[in-house]
């Protein structure tokens, strides 16, 4: 519990007054708790009350119901370890013991269903109104750490009662804390530049394009092009996608160009390893029927990193993440005496005009790890606040909003990072919530350890430990709903073949139940002589996939030495016992080795992309919801379950040597093409719709990558997508009425052009008429002046040709 302590602007008190606070607070707890800024006051005096008297005032004065309560006497009660449950029933003052007895009860069984029977109340009462003659909704409850009740408030939040009673829980330092805020609103320091990115209006006009965007590598260009089959038409013009801009010089050996997260800008990593760059695409000029035409890249930050090779930018796009090394062949870092291995982070969004972006912070690694390792390592939360990496047995955690300060560990606050209690070897970032899953493999005998923590409070969500696993691989849905993890279990009786497991956890649910989903066929295979060696060399094709604006999950594999064709499942989370659906099952002879959804759902594509088996090029576009069902007189049942629906194939495709797929942010086209990556074989692209439509093909010598540029994400919430789902009828109404009228617009427009060129046409003619009236009057008047018009008629004979011939007797007559 010592710790030295100096009173300066960091420190709040002294030693002195820290160990009094101390003394006070062991009467409450453990010991383990820390004292509060409140408690370390100057002028605190923890001797003024007894705990008796403290406790009595509190639930005297109440929370929530009657006003602030009284915060001196709160603050030396240590409130972050108290907790208010509200909505508990009201009753008459007979009625309380007994009250009070089944809410206590209801508590502690909510405690032990979460395996958190150890959490032990302190205290607990439920204030009494002798003004109403009934108890105040709510109760107060102690607990014996600031962890713990930390713990109690997660668990006991939203548990139901009664059927109209669901508790809500609230940290007492919470409530205090917004009881006691300003009215006012005071501007905190540095707060200009922790404001969102403004966009310029270029920028705006350029994001606001009702047509999707594609940039194309092209040898050393990067191709701007603007998909045109989403427009008034709705058909591909013949010659493609309309080209808007490029720039020369930027496409390296290896991909170099990415798009940010919201397509606001590009980065391009000089291909000469000088640095990197950020522009954005500059729309300044204006056509004569007032179409913004698009000029050309604009540079907005450069950052001057020597042999930089990975970027990333921030999911808020106020950062960019770069990666710099020299590496051999192999992808491993090497010595070399000028540049050091490191990963750099600059602000993107700072107040200075300067061209050169600022360093926010920096990690330095030693030679010898490879590249892709120390990239995995660090990772975004979703909202860009926070970046998180691993070393051995602890989470670093960065508070991005306050100069990337470290998070401190909530369970020893001495320690800057966040302990684990063993070696983590994997974690994985949710991209809707601040929360992070990471897995400690088995050690001894100590089981697979498996942990959800919430940022930054570090709360534990959801823990799962794991017998007889191998590996473990975490994916989260792309809406944060579910989070799934590929377990490799041994098979029996086949020595270095692993069979996998899918734990499904249902992340919004509470308590976060979990089901589990075997695939025995669905194998893989490892060096069980050598660990080290595991999961290395060629493996049978197998992956899963989560349904993006969906719950369905699904997995694909084989062929293998367990099944001879390609085999692909769909299994549906539910709420409930019967947590699991299991959709028809399809196999397929084609070596799929992909599958990709679309992003809206529903949709996917089995691909087959070039390999060192085969060239590759098979694609089939399915339809997850499967067929209608018809009664007997061909007529669709209506509300029929669509989990018993086989899927259907909507068409059968074939590409060459695909190496890649990428839909749209609509979920409308996608585009596959052929990258000179990976071979010189036929490099180009087809776009597709999603039905399987073949929409547009060019061959492109030398093609690298094409990927679409990225929307914002939506500001609706659920509810209101639900609202626009439900009401889509009349939306759609709106929009065919708005694409009627901007088609009638053009349709006015093109006949004005029309009209246009129509006179213009005539004018021409008239004039060449007039011009041939003066030329031949004037050509009379040479001839002679007055000469008579009249016209006589003259008849001629013209012998074209002349031939004699002698004709003879026949014989006999």
């Amino acid at each position: 519990m010592d710790r030295p302590l100096q009173k300066t602007a960091e420190a709040p008190c002294t030693e002195e007054e820290y160990q009094r606070a101390m003394k006070f607070l062991e009467r409450f707890d453990d010991g383990n708790t820390q004292p509060s800024e409140e408690c370390l006051k100057k002028d605190y005096n923890p001797n003024q009350y007894s705990d008796d008297e403290i406790w009595a005032d509190l639930l005297k004065t109440g929370i929530s119901i009657n006003g602030p309560p009284n915060k001196e006497k709160m603050v030396s009660k240590a409130k972050e370890s108290m907790v208010l449950v509200d909505d508990v029933p009201q009753a008459e003052a007979d009625k309380q013991e007994k009250l009070k007895k089944k809410v206590e009860e209801k508590i502690i069984k909510y405690l032990a269903d979460a395996n958190k029977g150890s959490i032990k109340i302190v205290h607990f009462d439920i204030p009494f109104n002798d003004e109403t003659g009934k108890n105040e909704p709510y109760g107060l409850f102690q607990l014996e750490s600031e962890q713990k009740a930390r713990d109690f408030a997660r668990i006991i939040n939203d548990a139901k009662f009664t059927k109209k009673n669901i508790f809500k829980t609230y940290n007492l330092s919470d409530i205090d804390r917004y009881l006691n805020a300003p009215d006012e609103w005071i501007e905190p320091e540095g707060w200009n530049e922790l404001q969102h990115q403004t966009i310029d209006d270029d920028t705006e006009k350029w994001q606001n394009d009702v047509n999707d965007h594609l940039l194309i590598l092209r040898e050393n260009r990067a191709l701007i092009l603007r998909n045109k089959i989403g427009g008034v038409t709705k058909q591909m013009a013949p010659t493609g996608p309309e080209y808007i801009t490029e720039k020369s010089g930027v496409a390296g050996p290896w991909p170099n160009i990415e798009w940010s997260p919201n397509g606001n800008f590009l980065i391009v990593l000089d291909d000469r390893k000088r640095g990197a760059g950020v522009f954005t695409v500059k729309d300044d000029e204006v056509d004569e029927y007032g179409d913004h035409q698009v000029s050309g890249f604009q540079l907005h930050k450069k950052f001057a990193v020597p042999n930089s090779f990975q970027a990333v930018f921030s999911p808020d796009e106020r950062h960019v993440m770069l990666l710099s090394g020299v590496t051999d062949q192999n992808g491993y870092f090497i010595e070399d005496k000028n540049i050091k291995p490191k990963i750099s982070i600059f602000d993107l969004v700072n107040k200075s005009t300067a061209k050169e972006g600022r360093e926010k912070k920096e990690f330095r690694f030693n030679a010898g790890r490879h590249y892709q390792e120390i990239w995995e390592m660090f990772q975004w939360t979703d909202d860009g606040s926070y970046l998180v990496t691993k070393r051995r047995d602890q989470l670093h955690i960065f508070d991005a909003r306050n100069d990337f300060k470290a998070l401190r560990d909530p369970e020893n606050r001495e320690n800057e990072y966040i302990s684990c209690g063993g070696t983590i070897r994997s974690f994985a970032l949710s991209p809707k919530d601040n929360y992070v899953g990471y897995w400690i493999p088995e050690e001894g005998e100590k089981p697979l350890k498996f942990v959800i923590k919430e940022i930054p409070s570090m709360d534990t969500i959801k823990q799962q430990t794991l017998y007889g696993v191998k590996d473990l691989e975490i994916k989260w849905h792309p809406q944060g709903t579910y989070l799934a993890l590929r377990a490799c279990l041994p098979m029996k009786g086949r020595k270095g073949s692993l069979q996998m497991s899918f734990k499904l956890f249902h992340i919004k649910e509470k308590g976060i139940p979990m089901d589990t989903v075997d695939c025995e066929n669905y194998i893989c295979y490892y060096d069980h002589n050598d660990p080290t060696k595991e999961f290395e060399g060629r493996q049978p094709i197998g992956g899963f996939e989560w349904e993006p604006c969906g719950n369905r999950f699904a997995v694909y594999y084989g062929p293998n030495d367990k099944v001879t064709k390609t085999e692909i499942k769909l299994f549906k989370p539910q709420v409930g016992n019967n947590r699991i659906k299991v959709l028809p099952m399809i196999e397929r002879s084609s070596l799929h080795n992909a599958l990709r959804w679309s992003p809206t759902g529903r949709y996917f594509v089995l691909a087959t992309f070039k390999s060192q088996q085969g060239s590759g090029g098979a694609l089939e576009f399915v339809d997850a919801d499967g067929e209608l069902m018809q009664d007997a007189n061909n007529k669709y049942i209506k509300n029929k379950n669509k989990d018993l629906r086989k899927p259907i194939t909507l068409e059968n495709r074939t590409h060459q040597f695909i190496t890649d797929l990428v839909w749209d942010s609509t979920g409308r086209y996608c585009v596959t093409y052929s990258s000179a990556y990976e071979h010189n074989m036929e490099n180009g692209y087809n776009m597709w719709n999603f039905q399987g439509k073949d929409l547009y093909e060019e061959k492109m010598d030398k093609l690298k990558k094409v990927s679409w540029r990225p929307r914002p994400k939506s500001v609706l919430s659920d509810n209101q997508l639900k609202e626009i789902q439900k009401n889509i009828k009349e939306y759609a109404r709106q929009f065919q009425e708005s694409d009627a009228i901007k088609s009638s617009e053009v349709g006015a427009e093109e006949q004005r052009k029309l009209l246009t060129n129509v006179n213009d046409w005539n004018g021409r003619i008239n004039s060449y008429n007039d011009s041939r009236a003066r030329m031949a009057a004037y050509l009379r008047e040479l001839d002679g002046g007055d000469q008579s018009d009249d016209e006589k008629e003259v008849e001629t004979t013209t012998i074209i040709s002349r031939k004699e011939e002698t004709v003879g007797r026949q014989p006999g007559r």
